[in-house]
């Protein structure tokens, strides 16, 4: 019987050796440090745990291996102390098997072979991969011989998977051909491209590959490989491409032990189907999946129909991350703890969201089963692929480092009850659903090194797969230091434009994920605040933002000069690098290296304007997610005349209106001057009296302050959406309305104000109010950034002359704008969280003159258009300062959360939404005076010619005989 110290031994001799077995070659015997400072990935975690599980019968998560250290570890196996694991893993194999025997196929695989079946009407394709890679001076006949000893040497090659769920492997192979097409021939890369990219292999038969052969004729020759995966995973897929390359150019050296038969270990997977660690995966995977929700939003739900015996056409998307960013965000994900791939996944998950966000969504990550197989396996060509469903939850204030940790931890977790597959557990369910049709495969840590990139896997050019069912199958892989990615898309699951702009979101946010804060988090300002709350109290629903769409339509567009010219905006300005949590802002230090714009291609120039109109209503309508970055939106729309339109979106979280518009001018500016640089943003305006004197101020300014004007019949439905119509109108004489409204002292935007304010306050009979936004001038010097001015007007009498009502709100404004700060918003948040309430749907924007910014030659502005949540009407000026125009023709909504947590309605005013709101106190009687000391006039009678400035006057007119008196502003001198 061992003793205490020889159990020890024993314990530490054998995990020496689970860690040989598992940590690469080369790799320091015994670093210091936990085991998560020994450069373990996570299949390799995986892989100790499981041999920990085999040798010693206990259960310790990956996670709680990564932390402890080789002592530590040596301690608990020893001692026995984290609990037994149930029963053992699954055994490594039974030797001495005949391969030559039918033996069963596994999961994945028997999911193929149905979708295979020619009489289901789905896609036969079942999973196919097809590559291209160019070799220099091809010998062809060198080429099919190093494939011939692959084929002699991996059992898997020599297979035959029949549709009666058995497979078995030929002890030899039949003869195979290698067409070789010569330039000018017939069939040239792009033919052949098109008969093998899509191929679909029936069940029965061999060989489940084809190789090809396309002579340039000047330059390298290209290689056409197209494998069934019934017979391989992306691990063996790697070995296959390294070891071609090696037996190619050195036939002379020996092929590595492929170790036990694959005939030998898939019996032994399938062996614990029905121990009772299977059947407690079973249970984990029941309780993971009893709420299962639907696949990405941005996916159709129902698949186009297959051309019979075949698949729908796949098209790629490939791109890459530069090493140096891959090392920066490797580095992001060793500080967080978490694996790459889980930050990766948590990238590519809040791409896809924002294009159809939901709170709730399940994707197929791909999974392996190599860690329970025998260490000697490292070239082993089989199908060991397996499948998780990864449910993702989201809150809308979730930072990217949260997400990563959830999914890191749920992978985790996942990958602990693989006993159990992803098919296995959705066949359990028996609900009939099928799996999500969004897949994630990530190659980070399978094959020989260098990975997936090693030998002719370097070389390849071109690659597609097709999976059955499945419209994005994600996959990423290392090559030369850089994190090469592929999204294989099957565009009849998308709508136009959808995937390529996921895809440029993706690209942008994951070399956006690289770069470290500026600085420590900084306080959100007031009317960020209440943007906020708008996209957090949604509940299930969907959230709400702010965004500002301008297009423009551009001349021979030159798409890397655009590029080019965004990326130095975002790194001159601060504000377009900020990510906005629930409580705080952060910035970047610097933005992308390079911008990817998705170009969506319209065809036929007559089909563009409804393209336009598709892209314009998305933009507008669909809000950037919380916590995301970046917070706008670049995306081109060209049509087959070589017309292109550039459109633009950017959440009003970043900077105001004024600065917006000036941001789309300055980044044209910066397109065509290569050399250009933005003016950087200069310090926040000091205020103008202490804090103490503005809440004072404003507190007494909204004291009586009525609600919006009723845009509908009381008590009428709510329409639902988010729709936008943009009414616009154009003023030929803006010149001559300029110098008459300067005769006045006034200037245009006052005219237009009360212009505004007399049209809506028409169709009500009750005292109303409107929110207006403003520029102020001391804040000049700081934009680009969030510096907008909030204050309200109430509307002018019906019989007082538009001059004279123009004249009154320019002097309430700039009484307003006197006091500094950024208006009354804090103030009616405060009143509104003490139990009052507000409702001003209709917002007036202050003008915005850009005539000082011209667009360059060749670009001219297009549509622009504003949401604000629930906003149903919102007036702006046009950034020409030629235009008079309004937006939006959703109704006010008819209820709101009840909570201080969700929409608040002081937020919701500040953003636009519109809770109902009771009109504000009875006006007082005639002849009593207000807080502030100012004699209220006679019912019928003029007001007072003067009236303080640190209050709205507020006199008494009789406006009918059904109507009750209602307040309005004094005029402060007779009208003209």
């Amino acid at each position: 019987m061992e003793t205490s110290n020889e159990t020890g031994l024993t314990a530490a001799r054998i995990l020496h050796r689970l860690l040989a077995e598992v940590r690469p070659d080369g790799a320091e015997p015994l670093p210091p440090g936990g085991l998560a400072d020994w450069g373990l990935t996570s299949l390799a975690l995986t892989r100790l745990w499981a041999g920990v599980r085999r040798e010693f019968g206990i259960d310790l998560p990956p996670a709680r291996l990564a932390a402890a250290t080789l002592d530590e570890l040596t301690a608990t196996v020893a001692t026995g102390t984290a609990g037994t694991a149930g029963t053992a893993p699954r055994p490594a194999g039974a030797a001495g098997a005949d391969e030559r025997e039918p033996f069963p196929v596994t999961d994945l695989q028997q999911a193929y072979l149905v979708a295979k079946g020619s009489d289901l009407g789905g896609e036969a394709v079942g999973c196919h991969l097809y590559r291209e890679f160019a070799v220099p001076d091809l010998d062809p006949g060198r080429l099919r011989r190093a494939w011939q000893d692959l084929i002699d040497h991996h059992g898997m090659l020599r297979a035959v998977v029949d549709d009666d769920g058995l497979q078995h492997i030929r002890p030899r192979a039949d003869d195979w051909q290698l067409p070789v097409h010569g330039p000018g021939g017939a069939e040239d890369r792009h033919t052949v491209r098109a008969r093998l990219s899509h191929r679909c292999y029936r069940p029965g038969a061999w060989p489940l590959f084809a190789i090809e052969v396309t002579r340039t004729g000047t330059g390298p020759d290209i290689v056409h490989l197209s494998l069934d995966t019934l017979i391989t995973d992306g691990h063996g897929y790697a070995v296959l491409l390294q070891q071609w390359h090696q037996r190619y150019h050195h036939p002379e050296q020996p092929l590595p032990a492929a170790g036990p038969s694959v005939a030998e270990l898939v019996p032994a997977l399938l062996a614990e189907r029905g121990s009772d660690a299977h059947r407690a995966d079973l249970a984990y995977w029941a309780d993971e999946l009893a709420e299962l929700p639907a696949g990405p939003g941005l996916v159709a739900p129902v698949p186009a129909a297959a051309p019979a015996g075949g698949c729908r056409e796949r098209r790629p998307l490939d791109a890459e991350l530069p090493a140096d960013q891959w090392r920066a965000l490797t580095a992001r994900a060793v500080r967080l703890g978490v694996s790459p791939t889980a930050l990766v996944l948590a990238v590519f998950a809040e791409a896809l969201d924002r294009r159809a966000p939901q709170r709730r969504t399940a994707l197929v990550v791909t999974t392996s089963s190599r860690p329970y197989l025998a260490a000697e396996t490292p070239h082993l060509v089989g199908p060991f692929t397996s499948t998780a469903v990864l449910v993702l939850e989201r809150e809308a204030d979730e930072t990217l480092d949260e997400q990563a940790a959830a999914v890191h931890a749920r992978l985790g977790e996942h990958l602990r009850h693989g006993l159990v597959s992803g098919i296995e557990a959705l066949r359990e369910q028996r609900t009939g659903r099928p799996a999500p049709a969004v897949v994630f495969t990530g190659l980070l840590d399978v094959g020989p090194p260098p990975g997936v990139a090693g030998g002719f896997g370097a070389a390849i050019e071109y690659g597609v797969s097709q999976t059955t069912d499945v419209a994005l199958d994600h996959q990423m892989w290392e090559q030369d230091g850089a994190l090469r990615y592929r999204w294989d898309i099957d565009p009849t699951r998308f709508a136009p434009g959808a995937v390529e702009t996921a895809f440029a979101a993706f690209g942008n946010a994951l070399a956006g994920a690289c770069a470290e804060p500026a600085g420590n988090p900084r306080p959100s300002r007031a009317l960020q605040e209440a943007y906020m709350v708008a996209r957090t109290a949604a509940g299930d629903g969907p959230a709400e933002g702010c965004q500002c769409y301008q297009s423009f339509e551009v001349d021979a567009l030159d798409l890397e000069a655009l590029a080019d010219a965004l990326r130095r905006l975002v790194d001159g300005h601060a504000v377009l690098r900020a990510t906005f949590a629930a409580d705080e802002v952060t910035v970047r230090q610097q933005g992308p290296e390079q911008w990817r714009i998705p170009v969506i291609e319209a065809g036929d120039p007559a089909a563009h304007p409804a393209l336009r109109a598709l892209i314009r209503d998305e933009m507008t309508n669909r809000p950037f997610p919380l916590g995301s970055w970046p917070l706008l939106d670049l995306r081109v729309t060209r049509d087959d005349s070589g017309f292109s339109v550039v459109h633009c979106a950017f959440d009003l979280l970043v900077a105001d209106g004024l600065s917006i518009h000036r941001l789309y001018r300055d980044l044209w500016r910066l397109y065509a001057d290569p050399a250009a640089r933005p003016a950087p943003a200069g310090p926040d305006p000091a205020p103008a009296s202490p804090a103490a004197e503005q809440a004072r101020y404003w507190r007494e300014r909204l004291a009586e302050l009525p609600a919006g004007p009723e845009l509908g019949p009381p008590g009428g439905p709510a329409r639902a959406g988010r729709g936008r119509t943009r009414l616009a109108g154009r003023i030929d004489g803006y010149r001559r309305l300029a110098r008459r409204a300067a005769e006045y002292g006034l200037h245009p935007d006052d005219l237009l104000l009360a212009a505004l304010t007399r049209a809506v306050s028409s169709h009500t009979e009750q005292p109303c109010a409107l929110p207006v936004v403003l520029w102020p001038k001391t804040a000049e010097a700081a934009r680009p950034g969030e510096h907008s001015f909030m204050t309200w007007v109430t509307a002018a009498p019906a019989e007082m002359p538009l001059t004279a009502a123009a004249r009154e709100y320019r002097r309430v404004l700039d009484a307003d704008l006197a006091e500094g700060g950024t208006g009354g918003l804090g103030e009616m948040r405060r009143q509104v969280l003490r139990g009052g309430d507000a409702a001003h749907p209709v917002v007036y924007t202050a003008l915005v003159d850009l005539t000082d910014r011209p667009l360059p030659a060749g670009v001219r502005q297009g549509e622009w258009l504003t949401s604000t949540p629930a906003a149903p009407w919102t007036a702006s000026p046009s950034p020409r300062a030629t235009n008079c125009a309004t937006a939006g023709t959703s109704s006010r909504p008819t209820s709101r959360p009840a909570s201080p947590s969700g929409c608040s309605p002081s937020s919701r005013t500040a953003c636009g939404c519109s809770p109902t709101t009771p009109p504000g106190p009875a006006p007082p009687p005639a002849g009593s005076r207000r807080r502030n000391g100012t004699p209220c006039c006679t019912p019928g009678t003029r007001p007072p010619s003067r009236c303080p400035t640190t209050a709205l006057c507020t006199c008494c007119s009789s406006v009918g005989p059904r109507a009750p008196p209602r307040p309005w502003p004094c005029a402060g001198a007779t009208a003209p």
